[in-house]
């Protein structure tokens, strides 16, 4: 009679394991699903730009400088930063930096935002802001790249 206790708390256990491990399954299902929709996206848009190297879009780091030479340099409060592909690819590696990777992390994010919102805005009409804010909130950018990759650019006026 001693071991029913037992005998309920390992089933209670192997319960516990199966949904964490269906939980997982479906975010890892979810993250490939997101991963390719990107990548496709991205990879078109490059094409129809006709920039070398397209394929980039598949490979983690890379991708991010494709993105940024999708886009260009961005304007930010009047001011032109260039070499946006090269600024993505570094918000990488600064969260490694200890103490201050943290802040410049969440600023190279920051960063990334801007580099979508202004992808959106060359291939969205009009909706660059709801499309920003949703993938903030959401995470849902793969989805709207993958949408926008056949539209045509539009060429973006700085003020």
């Amino acid at each position: 009679m001693g071991h029913g206790g037992e005998d309920a708390a390992i089933a209670g256990m192997m319960a516990l394991f199966a949904g964490l491990g269906f939980v997982l399954f479906i975010v890892g299902a979810i993250f490939i699903v997101f991963y390719v929709l990107f990548a496709v996206g991205l990879m078109k848009m490059a094409d129809n730009l006709e920039l070398e190297n397209s394929w980039m879009a598949w490979v983690p780091v890379a991708r991010l400088y494709l993105l940024g030479k999708v886009v260009g340099d961005i304007t930010l409060f009047g001011t032109v930063i260039p070499n946006t592909e090269w600024i993505l690819v570094a918000t990488v590696f600064v969260g490694l930096i200890p103490f201050i990777g943290q802040i410049l992390g969440v600023v190279g994010l920051i960063y990334i935002y801007i580099a979508h919102y202004k992808l959106f805005k060359m291939y969205s009409d009009g909706k660059e802001v709801l499309y920003t804010v949703l993938s903030v909130l959401f995470f849902v950018a793969p989805i709207f790249v993958f949408i926008l990759r056949n539209n045509e650019r539009v060429e973006v006026v700085t003020e």
